[in-house]
């Protein structure tokens, strides 16, 4: 509790009072639903129920009430990773938490009753059915992602708190809506809920495939899309354009990654054999994994580039003389950055993932990428480039 009250002291913390609030009662609504329904033992609300509720809890909170969300409105990198948690790694959590209709309606007949008229009546059950079948809620969420990420709509919201708050809202809501329509089928039974599965996994991969491709626009445009979001990147030593790169980094690289677990996930949950059940998390994991190394292996590995010419190459070229370089006798210059762990970086110079074929042809034409870098055109060969890249990555 002490620790808590500490964190709470922090800056940034519970500064904006209407998610505050909009968390806090949420998390109330919850512990009463849960406290009504502990007395009825056959549909109280399970251990596991409850985990997945207080991490999605959790990650609502550092999203919309930790220094996150200050940052937020003024780091567009900050801003990025608070939409993948609002959009991508709370909905699923919240509606593997959320009690099922059925024990609802044992626990609590009077209130599902009342419930349900008022729904009727107002027209949210239509409503909500309708944007929870599988494909509506798919194009649902991505209106929302793309139509947010739209320049006058994106900058209204950072002006103003009450656009803010139905930008957060309508990201979380939508995707709740996509995650209800893959793990809550209408319909019961074993073939209904693989059914709801294998199309899950098609609205993921769809919804992988359309972020992906805004975090690809944001990360590789040469322009600045939105200037009033990037007053603090020189606080933090990085750019404008720099940040709003990562952002698309982020959105694009660990923003598919999550969407390519949850993939995995959702196919070991369709093969639903008991005797698969206890390798469900090694599958996954090891798939993550997997994936993961793959990435890295490839940062790592130049098909036909010589690592010892590379490094011979590093020397004529004279790159020393403005970087520092491991493995080259003199190369300690000051002018550009190290080039230790170039492997491990996820952008070239500042403007391109780091792939193999982005450093060799960013090594052949800087300025071809970035007409501003202080990095000049040292003429190299498409080979000797091909060398280099090998060497560098050689270098941990």
């Amino acid at each position: 509790m002490t620790m808590l009250l500490e964190v709470a002291r922090w800056p940034g913390w519970f500064d904006d009072g209407a998610p505050t609030v909009a968390a806090a009662a949420l998390g109330v609504a919850y512990a009463i639903a849960a406290g009504a329904m502990r007395p009825r033992r056959a549909c109280a609300v399970t251990k596991t129920q409850l985990a997945c509720f207080s991490a999605g809890f959790l990650v609502l909170a550092v999203a919309l009430v930790s220094p996150l969300e200050p940052l937020s409105e003024r780091l567009f990198a900050a801003h990025m990773i608070q939409h993948l948690l609002l959009a991508t790694v709370a909905p699923p959590l919240l509606v593997l938490g959320a009690p099922t209709a059925r024990a609802i309606r044992l626990a609590a007949p009077t209130m599902d009753r009342w419930l349900g008229v008022f729904a009727e009546r107002t027209g949210l059950g239509r409503a909500w059915r309708f944007a929870s079948l599988p494909v509506v809620a798919c194009g649902l969420h991505a209106l929302a992602i793309w139509a947010w990420h739209a320049p006058a709509l994106y900058e209204r919201s950072l002006r103003n708190d009450a656009v803010h708050a139905v930008q957060h809202v309508s990201l979380v809501g939508t995707g709740v809506c996509l995650w209800w329509s893959i793990l809550r089928p209408r319909k019961a039974g074993l073939d209904a809920r693989r059914t709801a599965f294998a199309l899950g996994i098609i609205t993921i991969f769809a919804t992988a495939l359309q972020t992906g491709a805004l975090g690809a626009l944001f990360a590789l445009s040469r322009h600045v899309i939105y200037p009033s979001q990037s007053t603090a990147a020189a606080t933090w030593g990085v750019t404008p354009l720099e940040d709003q790169r990562l952002a698309g980094m982020l959105m694009w690289i660990p923003g598919g990654i999550v969407n390519v677990i949850m993939m995995s996930v959702l196919f070991v949950a369709w093969l639903d054999g008991p005797a698969r059940r206890a390798r469900t998390a090694l599958t996954v994991a090891s798939g993550a994994i997997g994936l993961m190394s793959c990435g890295r292996a490839e940062a790592r590995t130049v098909p036909g580039g010589d690592a010892a010419r590379g490094r011979a190459a590093i020397v004529a070229a004279g790159c020393g003389a403005c970087h520092v370089i491991p493995g080259i006798q003199g190369a300690a210059g000051q002018v550009g950055p190290p080039l230790k762990g170039v492997g491990d970086r996820s952008i070239v110079g500042g403007v391109l993932p780091n792939t193999p074929d982005n450093l060799i042809a960013w090594l052949e034409d800087p300025p071809a990428y970035a007409p501003r870098t202080t990095m000049p055109n040292l003429g190299l060969s498409a080979a000797a480039a091909r060398d280099i890249a090998a060497y560098l990555y050689s270098k941990r």
